[in-house]
């Protein structure tokens, strides 16, 4: 299945930006060149006091899947998301914090596909991705997968009482 065929699920993606004028740009890019390209980019710039709206003002210029939403005063990466996520029109929703940035271009690619093949397995799915952290210049530290063993299986078998 090729992700940018006509028909393709709108999935929408949920920044959450505070003061992080050093990093926005390099995230938003990270997704605007995603190959899965039915995308929504959805910011919500919480009150920023730094160059973030600038910068952000300047990309949405260029790129029509920006929504940009600011709030008027400063309510929190968790309020913010939700703003975020009650203004998304996309099926599906993922989030990226804004000092952070998608490694792979077909990051939301594989990620749909698979929600899709469960799907139609009649499975009800969470898919994400493995982490990396990384030093301020760039280099890795550790990965998550580093850190734990990848899980597997019904997420709802686990929480069930």
């Amino acid at each position: 299945m090729n992700a940018s065929e006509e028909g393709a699920d709108l999935i929408s993606i949920i920044v959450p930006n505070y003061n992080n004028a050093g990093n926005i740009e390099c995230c938003l890019i990270s997704i605007i060149n995603q190959s899965y390209s039915n995308i929504e980019i959805v910011v919500i710039d919480d009150a920023s006091v730094d160059e973030s709206m600038r910068i952000l003002e300047n990309i949405k210029e260029i790129n029509s899947n920006i929504i940009l939403i600011k709030n008027e005063i400063n309510l929190g990466v968790a309020s913010s998301r939700n703003i975020g996520i009650k203004s998304a029109k996309g099926k599906y929703i993922s989030t990226l914090d804004s000092d952070d940035y998608y490694l792979c271009i077909d990051k939301i690619k594989h990620e749909y596909e698979l929600i899709k093949i469960k799907e139609a397995e009649g499975v009800d799915v969470i898919s994400f991705s493995d982490i990396e952290l990384v030093d301020v210049d760039g280099g890795h530290l550790t990965s998550m997968s580093e850190n734990s063993p990848v899980k597997e299986g019904s997420i709802t078998k686990r929480f069930s009482c």
